[in-house]
């Protein structure tokens, strides 16, 4: 993943986003950057005024949160988020063996397409582009059963069955799975779930 992908929101000035330049990630309001550093998963931070810090990555994304994270779900007046994606949909699952034994299984994923992926507080709606008539894709938020992040990807399994892989075109994959389990979680407190201690391999709550 990218560092910029990874430090979507500047941890010092709250802006976004960040700049990408090179393996560096670049805030373009406060003028502060921040680069890989050598071991120990730490990020080595420039601000403006010359002050120079190594930072735990973890501490980073607290601070990140603090400011303001991912952001909330409606955003200029609307009651949903949307961002482009390429999205792949697991058709069925493909026994693995060997010699004679089952091993496991894997997903079977059809072509990709590309589409619009919008979030509001209920449901989380995927908007095929170039297909004809009433094709929308959606899913109530109640019943997404885990969600699990790469380092380009995120991918989440629905109540039917099955996977749907999205990659983000225009934006970091970090910020929406942060944007997706922030939803879940109001979701399930107006539901009266409870917590969520965890979002893959399932949902499971405190």
């Amino acid at each position: 993943m990218p560092l910029s992908d990874f430090l979507y929101r500047c941890p010092s000035c709250g802006a976004t986003p960040t700049v990408a330049e090179g393996n560096t990630a670049r805030c373009p309001c406060c003028r502060a950057s921040y680069r890989p550093g050598q071991g120990g998963g730490l990020i080595l931070e420039h601000s403006a005024d010359g002050s120079r810090r190594a930072v735990p990555a973890a501490e980073l994304a607290r601070e990140m949160a603090a400011q303001g994270g991912p952001g909330p779900i409606t955003e200029r007046g609307t009651s949903f988020r949307e961002t482009r994606v390429r999205f792949r949909q697991a058709i069925r699952e493909d026994a693995i063996r060997y010699q004679g034994r089952l091993l496991g299984f894997a997903e079977r994923f059809d072509a990709p397409e590309e589409g619009t992926l919008r979030l509001d507080p209920i449901h989380l709606r995927i908007l095929p582009a170039g297909r004809k008539g009433n094709v929308e894709l959606t899913w109530a938020l109640e019943d997404i059963q885990a969600i699990q992040a790469s380092s380009s990807s995120i991918q989440f399994s629905p109540a039917a069955g099955g996977v749907v892989l999205l990659r983000f075109l225009d934006e970091s994959p970090r910020k929406w799975d942060d944007l997706l389990r922030a939803a879940l979680q109001e979701r399930w407190d107006a539901l009266g779930r409870g917590s969520i201690a965890e979002f893959q391999p399932r949902i499971r709550v405190q």
